[in-house]
């Protein structure tokens, strides 16, 4: 035995309109939850309550403001939360990259001022070594 089929038409009960309302709305917020999880999709959902004093319901993806707002300031959509992880990694990873490259040229210097052995096997290493340990 299947289901049956409901015809779409306002409810005229009270206690009814409401029950409906309240589980039409959760399943409309899970199926724009999955939505968001499998496409990455931006969505934002107001819901007002059919009573005689309406309550409003919201969903969005990243959040309502989020979404809502761009469009009503006329900018362009939002950027996804990882579009904006990345976006600000970028500046940083650049800045890694150039301290490595800085790095890299001072080891070499001192390197080259040590006669080609390692920082840590010069006689200067050794001497503040001792130095750090008879305090």
């Amino acid at each position: 035995m299947g289901r049956k089929k409901i015809a779409i038409k306002k409810q005229e009960d009270q206690s009814k309109r409401h029950e409906t309302f309240s589980k039409r709305r959760i399943g409309l917020f899970n199926e724009a939850a999955e939505l968001c999880m499998l496409n990455g999709a931006q969505i934002a959902i107001l819901v007002s309550s059919p009573s005689d004093n309406p309550k409003v319901f919201s969903f969005g993806h990243p959040s309502a403001d989020a979404v809502i707002d761009p469009f009503l300031t006329h900018l362009s959509p939002v950027a996804s939360d990882d579009d904006r992880i990345k976006d600000s990694l970028r500046p940083l990873h650049r800045e890694l990259r150039a301290l490595e490259r800085e790095m890299k040229t001072e080891m070499g210097e001192l390197k080259e001022k040590l006669g080609g052995e390692e920082w840590w096997a010069s006689d200067e290493y050794k001497k503040w070594e001792s130095i750090e340990e008879n305090r």
